[in-house]
């Protein structure tokens, strides 16, 4: 059946049919071979080309498209792989109290509460960096530029143009918040530690906290977390006009880390990535075009847009480089029952790791060097760590840093 599929898929039979494909990649799947789901499509491209279909579009025509959307995506997905944090090595997080207390969650007399033992992903609309997202979008040609340069720049304004109208501009324009585009949700990480500047920024100016910890990235299974689509998977609703909260994004394996990504900053890999996606974009980008109908234009914009919203979220300005930025990202609708509110006044929103921080190995927590009761902080943190059973493997201590 697998390689019935793989000659649909190469078009060996006459014209692709990936439709076909699919269905006899499924099939071998149903019937237990290890590799069929390597080839199952993203079910974003799939709905695109059935809607294609619906219209009137011819199967050559759709299959093209189909076949340059899973290409591009191919190139997104190796990408995104050279970002991941493969080893095991130490990472840090700086928090407030809040955040603390629901990590060691306990009642008054300290018996445990649900949930906890996990980290807070915010939305991207709170990060500190004003162009958060936009570092592959803004790429300028110089005035006297090599050809590559110019390429690079032209790459980058196609990418600008795709995102922001086909993605951006529909949180301005959304008649409703039902129908409201999915949004990115961030934990930011660090591979430095007790560092004034860092206190600073993301410590609450000292009067924070800092966990650092060693995730085991080794249990992942490296394949399918390169070809994981868990954050495309909230468009699915989107793309079928179907109810929003029908379909929820995979979760990671309970206990275990979610894939975690470093952000890049340097010029040269801004270049190298757009370089690589210059030629995929182009290929949709023309079979798009001859397509007679605007709606269905926009559909596999919208599609292009959704597989690629990850990578924008990968590198940042080169004045942020001293941070050594570690991420894990999550997409989720806003009528998403796992996204909740802080407890600040609005609420910010937030979703959840999986609960994986205390079973990492070794875990510190550092009281900041601002904190006004730093023994209280630290002599309570102990407190939970004990009762919640992770003391064996979690310290304590106050900040090394002098800062007033």
């Amino acid at each position: 059946m697998l390689n019935l599929a793989l000659l649909y898929k190469s078009g060996a039979l006459g014209d692709k049919r990936l439709d076909k494909a699919q269905y006899w990649f499924a099939k071998a799947h149903e019937a237990g071979d290890p590799h069929a789901h390597l080839y199952f499509s993203n079910q974003l491209i799939s709905d695109t080309g059935n809607q294609l279909q619906q219209a009137g579009v011819t199967q050559e025509l759709c299959s093209e498209l189909q076949d340059a959307l899973d290409k591009l995506e191919f190139v997104f997905f190796t990408i995104r792989e050279e970002h991941r944090v493969k080893k095991a090595i130490p990472l840090s997080h700086f928090t407030r109290w809040e955040a603390i207390e629901s990590i060691l969650s306990v009642d008054p007399n300290g018996q445990p509460k649900p949930g906890g033992n996990c980290l807070r992903q915010y939305h991207v609309d709170y990060m500190n960096d004003p162009t958060e997202g936009r570092r592959l979008l803004e790429v300028k040609p110089k005035a006297v530029a090599l050809e590559e340069e110019h390429q690079t720049a032209k790459t980058s304004a196609k990418l600008k143009t795709l995102i922001d109208r086909h993605y951006h501009s529909q949180f301005d324009y959304c008649p409703d918040s039902i129908s409201i585009l999915p949004s990115v949700f961030v934990t930011s990480l660090t591979k430095e530690s007790d560092r004034l500047d860092l206190w600073r920024a993301y410590g609450r100016d000292g009067d924070g906290f800092c966990l650092t910890f060693t995730p085991n990235m080794s249990e992942q299974d490296a394949l399918r977390t390169m070809l994981s689509r868990a954050n495309h998977e909230a468009f699915l609703s989107q793309s079928t006009n179907g109810d929003t909260q029908s379909r929820t994004p995979s979760e990671p394996a309970h206990d275990q880390p979610p894939p975690l990504y470093e952000i890049r900053y340097g010029d040269k890999e801004i270049a190298a990535t757009l370089k690589r996606l210059a030629a995929p974009i182009e290929r949709v980008e023309q079979l798009r075009d001859q397509l007679d109908n605007q709606a269905l234009k926009n559909r596999v914009s919208s599609c292009m847009a959704a597989i690629l919203l990850e990578l924008l979220y990968l590198y940042k300005d080169e004045q942020y480089s001293t941070e050594k930025e570690v991420r894990a990202l999550r997409v989720l609708h806003i009528g998403d029952p796992r996204i909740k509110a802080d407890e600040r006044h609005p609420g910010c929103l937030y979703c959840e790791t999986p609960p994986f921080l205390f079973s990492s190995g070794k875990t510190e927590v550092i009281v900041g060097p601002k904190v006004a009761q730093p023994m209280a902080a630290l002599w309570n943190i102990r407190w939970r760590l004990n009762k919640l059973g992770y003391a064996r493997q979690a310290s304590v201590r106050r900040s090394g840093v002098s800062y007033r």
